[in-house]
């Protein structure tokens, strides 16, 4: 709701998928964006590593097909909702469907990725830039508009899950995405 309220006040129009902790399908959520005609489609997660606690970082995704292990195995894990596809068919409909919106895609996940970093580190310790990576994350597929998703940070990891359950935190931490999407629109009229 931080996010939503910040945007507002900046004077976007917001549309949220959800605002309870219900579960839409990823097809209904991008279905959503379309109708509303969204200019932007932005997915917030939590990550979790819980064989490897000692894993932290933000970092943001655009929709591509995964070139990393790493990514794969990320998007495997987001996937899994909509069951099994072969690496082949989900490269394909990337390809396909997506091409057009990729570059944009990438634009706005590395000026809200910076903006979090820069702005983050100025008031907490330990903020790791875990980079922003192309996955093909099928939340992302389908939309009409440049579309990312956040790892806003690891649950699993105990230093990080204390600063994502604080409100000073999440009110900077949406503070900050905002401005990284004026960013976006401020050089991409």
């Amino acid at each position: 709701m931080y996010l939503r309220n910040e945007l507002k006040k900046r004077g976007y129009k917001v549309y949220l998928t959800r605002d309870t902790d219900r579960f839409i399908t990823l097809r209904n959520r991008t279905k959503f964006a379309n109708r509303k005609k969204a200019d932007l489609f932005i997915s917030l997660h939590c990550n979790i590593s819980p064989r490897h606690p000692e894993v932290y970082g933000i970092e943001t995704y655009f929709l591509s097909p995964a070139r990393s292990a790493r990514a794969k195995r990320v998007a495997k894990l987001e996937n899994s909702a909509i069951g099994n596809l072969r690496t082949t068919t989900q490269n394909v409909v990337l390809n396909f469907l997506n091409k057009t919106r990729i570059v944009d895609s990438t634009k706005l996940s590395i000026d809200i990725q910076k903006s979090l970093i820069y702005n983050l580190k100025k008031h907490y310790r330990g903020i790791k830039d875990g980079g922003v990576r192309p996955a093909p994350f099928w939340v992302l597929v389908g939309t009409n508009m440049p579309a990312i998703l956040i790892e806003t940070g690891f649950i699993s990891n105990k230093s990080e899950a204390r600063k994502l359950i604080n409100k000073t935190y999440q009110k900077r931490y949406a503070k900050y995405i905002a401005e990284g999407i004026d960013n976006y629109f401020r050089k991409n009229p």
